[in-house]
């Protein structure tokens, strides 16, 4: 019971009892009656804690401990008979120190009392403290993030406790578990700093800025491999319209094959077009024709992309890539025929309708059979051959259909 009492009348108990345990709870229920109480010491002199002062040093419980532990920088000490200082002089106990100044130092450096689950962020500057707030929140909204331990997130807000701001953060010089974690936060607070309009003159996309999260997808969609500036700002567009609908695509796919498309376009204008494509007014019928002529021969002969790859292996386009390139093209081109983007930059409404349709995608037979394959397989004939092949009596399951078989024994 006397462990509830607070620093000074846990002292003045003790000169009372000599014990800190209460054998007759009537007698220390009236010695409680006729106490008096103190006043506060005040919050704790460390920067990074919000805990009351447990005596006039101006330390909680917890940072006493930690000043002892670090060897007493400053020489900080109370009288040895502190607790009855107030009691009979009633005035301020003071406080001696060896070097002050490396005693405030020490107040402002050292770190908060661990709390094991808890994060403080108490002290820090506002910025940052808004900053570090604003990129935990965001790491526990999103489905698909990496691994973020606790001890690493500690590390980082122990660094960053002497920062106007996370961009001061030195990532070079950190582990790999803290340099992960601020890029993310960086990342996260971008649809803070950065607006739609300055993303699109960055080159990329963030999904965020439209509320939109795509499950397995950066929110910042990269478009800077586009080589013409007025045909990546057509892809901006045209995502960003994507977003805004009702019916935005919820998959990654749809969005990668309109990158893809776009890229395959922007090169091939690159190497063919006069100017390099960058004149969207100087494009003509012909170019569009001799894309097309071009795409159909590279999937027809399965040779590389034109389009550079993030991998070490040259993407090669395929009959299904080159009808899906088809197909987004003719898409965003006539939508933003539709919004009039197309007539803003001066291109030919001719160009626009010259991009044709994909036509009849490829059968894929599905897997792991062939359809006359399933077909056969279910077939009551040979599914009666199969069973009397099977002179091990062991059974067979096929497409949900089991023979009978020994009680306990296995299956295939």
């Amino acid at each position: 019971m006397a462990a509830e009492l607070c620093g000074f009348h846990l002292h003045q108990w003790l000169e009372v009892s000599g014990s800190t345990q209460v054998p007759d709870t009537t007698v220390f229920d009236e010695w409680v009656a006729r106490q008096e109480p103190c006043a506060s010491y005040g919050d704790c002199a460390a920067v990074s804690c919000s805990e009351l002062a447990r005596s006039p040093l101006l330390l909680c419980e917890d940072h006493e401990k930690l000043y002892r532990r670090a060897g007493r920088p400053g020489g900080a000490r109370l009288p040895s008979n502190w607790g009855r200082w107030l009691d009979r002089r009633g005035d301020v106990v003071p406080v001696a120190y060896d070097d002050e100044t490396a005693f405030r130092r020490w107040c402002r450096q050292v770190q908060p009392a661990p709390r094991p689950g808890q994060i403080s962020l108490y002290g820090m500057k506002p910025l940052i403290k808004a900053e570090l707030k604003w990129g935990l929140h965001a790491y526990t909204q999103r489905t698909d993030h990496t691994r973020w331990w606790m001890h690493a997130i500690l590390r980082v807000v122990e660094t960053c406790r002497d920062l106007g701001s996370l961009d001061e953060f030195d990532r070079d010089s950190r582990g790999e578990q803290e340099r992960v974690i601020v890029t993310e936060m960086l990342r996260d607070l971008e649809i803070v700093y950065v607006t739609p309009t300055e993303s699109k003159e960055a080159g990329y996309i963030d999904f965020e800025h439209f509320g939109r999260r795509i499950p397995k997808l950066n929110n910042r969609f990269d478009l800077t491999q586009v080589p013409q500036r007025w045909l990546r700002d057509l892809l901006w567009e045209h995502l960003a319209d994507l977003l805004r609908s009702a019916d935005c695509p919820r998959g990654r796919g749809t969005y990668f094959a309109i990158r893809v498309a776009v890229q395959e376009l922007g090169y091939f204008l690159e190497a063919r077009a006069p100017g390099g494509g960058h004149d969207p007014s100087l494009l003509s019928v012909e170019h569009v024709d001799q894309f097309v002529a071009d795409q159909r021969r590279r999937a027809r002969d399965h040779l590389p992309s034109l389009r550079p790859s993030n991998n070490t292996k040259t993407p090669t386009i395929s009959e299904i890539t080159s009808k899906s390139t088809f197909d987004a093209l003719r898409r965003m081109m006539r939508a933003e025929l539709e919004t009039g983007r197309t007539d803003q930059i001066g291109m030919d409404r001719k160009v626009v309708w010259a991009f044709p349709l994909a036509g009849k995608r490829p059968f894929r037979p599905r897997s792991p059979y062939a359809d006359d394959t399933a077909r056969a397989l279910v077939d009551q004939a040979n599914l009666e051959q199969l069973e009397q092949a099977d002179v091990m009596d062991r059974g067979y399951e096929i497409f949900g259909r089991r023979s009978s078989r020994p009680a306990g024994g296995p299956e295939k």
